[in-house]
């Protein structure tokens, strides 16, 4: 799974928030995790009535497209899109993929609509998410209360705001800014091939730049150099896998990419002040909230 997101599988479900006693001015009206693969899949921002709402949709594998005002956008892995409706666009699964694999989110409320809109009209309508943020974690709750039917109506307007928030928080960082073709190839490179053994070289010739000059400006726009970017991804899988199965830590080493065990475990170490096993024992989450 993309960015190791914990889902509660596939499904969507739809809140009403009729008749709740006070407003809410934040509000999630539904949520979903989806695989489409029927080209029949298309929505018209149009044609959805008049009612005033917000989707969030992030790509986890295949793709689709977004036409938004006479222009055309592909959706890969690890890119959302941020539109509200009524407006002009669609979004839908073209004849030329294979699938597409999303979650996504859809909210309401004045607060919400505000900075939603806000946002996208500043940034526009797409979101390359270079690795996990603070909008992923917080779109990971809401999946989990609505989708895993724990909603309590008050408990999900906290998550809405809060989920916005992170939005805004994202916006401000240049991991969210409109990436250069080169650099947006060698960030999906990356996370589709942090696995095998690559390294910066592979990375940039997927960019298809020189080296030297794909280093500057991979540093320029996502604020870490290409090793470091990979070894990222690699030190997140191999903390999923600490936490979420049994396998030996040979194992876990090369299944996120380590050239060794104990390579791993130096690298572990020498970042989070512990061996892996004492990470797998202790129950935490490094990556969680004290990462935000």
């Amino acid at each position: 799974m993309l960015y190791d997101l914990k889902l509660p599988g596939l499904g969507n479900r739809i809140l009403s928030w009729y008749g709740t006693p006070l407003p809410f001015h934040a509000a999630v009206n539904s949520a979903g995790h989806e695989l489409r693969r029927e080209t029949s899949y298309s929505w018209d921002g149009l044609k959805r009535g008049r009612l005033e709402f917000a989707v969030w949709q992030l790509t986890l594998s295949g793709w689709g497209r977004l036409d938004y005002e006479g222009t055309s956008f592909t959706l890969h892995p690890g890119e959302a899109m941020l539109v509200h409706v009524p407006h002009r666009h669609r979004y839908y699964l073209p004849p030329e993929s294979p699938h597409w694999e999303f979650i996504f989110i859809t909210l309401g409320g004045l607060e919400c609509l505000r900075l939603c809109r806000t946002l996208e009209e500043k940034n526009g309508p797409v979101i390359c998410y270079g690795q996990r943020t603070p909008t992923l974690t917080r779109a990971e709750r809401i999946l989990a209360a609505v989708v895993g039917k724990r909603a309590v109506l008050p408990r999900i307007s906290a998550l809405a705001y809060d989920f916005c928030m992170a939005l805004v928080q994202d916006a401000g960082d240049t991991l969210n800014r409109a990436l250069p073709t080169a650099v947006a190839a060698a960030v999906r490179y990356a996370r589709e091939n942090f696995a095998a053994p690559v390294g910066v070289e592979e990375m940039s010739t997927a960019s298809g730049l020189s080296r030297y000059y794909f280093t500057r400006l991979f540093q320029r726009h996502m604020q870490t150099s290409p090793g470091d970017f990979l070894f990222r991804l690699r030190m997140e899988k191999a903390m999923r896998l600490l936490q979420s199965s049994a396998e030996s830590l040979p194992e876990i080493a090369a299944a996120a990419g380590f050239q060794s065990a104990s390579y791993f475990c130096r690298a572990f170490r020498k970042n989070y002040g512990m061996t892996p096993g004492t990470f797998r024992n202790s129950g935490q989450d490094i990556s969680s909230d004290d990462s935000e």
